[in-house]
């Protein structure tokens, strides 16, 4: 377990597009119509969707690495040589939809791809984060800076919080 939101679905190139016009407007109206004190910075959403389907995917995503490779992908963290074409072209020859990975919401029992990965925070609590955040809810920072000034445990399951049941602080 990761974040909170690794069950969350990754936008589409059409929501992306839509959420970058609207950024734009909105920096453009603050500056006045003139875009001089603020920059945004951005992937292309095609790069963006095709990196959110290889971080939420597992090994069954090989054969399209595969077949990208042999159709020319090289390189393509550079938008001049990225090819959004060539790779959903892969996708339809290997029968692998982009979408199962990037776009659907996960299930909270679903297993993921990096669930035998132990980052230190258990499951359950990043849902319970998840669940907090679905409400807009806030947690309280738990990192020790003395029990006296209270700190409390939130039972993520990181080891070594010395703040948790059992621990020495």
């Amino acid at each position: 377990a990761h974040t909170p939101f690794q069950w969350e679905r990754q936008s589409t190139v059409e929501e992306l597009r839509a959420k970058g016009r609207f950024l734009k407007g909105l920096a453009m109206s603050r500056q006045g119509g003139k875009n001089n004190r603020l920059s945004l910075k951005y992937h292309e959403p095609e790069q963006t969707v095709l990196e959110g389907v290889f971080a939420r995917g597992d090994r069954a995503l090989a054969p399209v690495l595969l077949e990208a490779w042999r159709r020319g992908a090289r390189f393509d963290g550079w938008s001049e040589t990225f090819s959004y074409d060539l790779w959903m072209d892969a996708f339809d020859r290997t029968g692998i939809d982009p979408a199962r990975y990037a776009h659907r919401q996960r299930t909270k029992n679903e297993g993921l791809p990096w669930d035998h990965i132990a980052a230190g925070v258990s499951k359950s609590f990043l849902w319970r984060e998840k669940e907090k955040a679905d409400r807009g809810l806030l947690s309280p920072d738990c990192r020790p800076h003395g029990v006296d000034q209270g700190a409390t445990c939130h039972g993520c399951g990181a080891v070594a919080c010395p703040l948790a049941p059992g621990q020495r602080g």
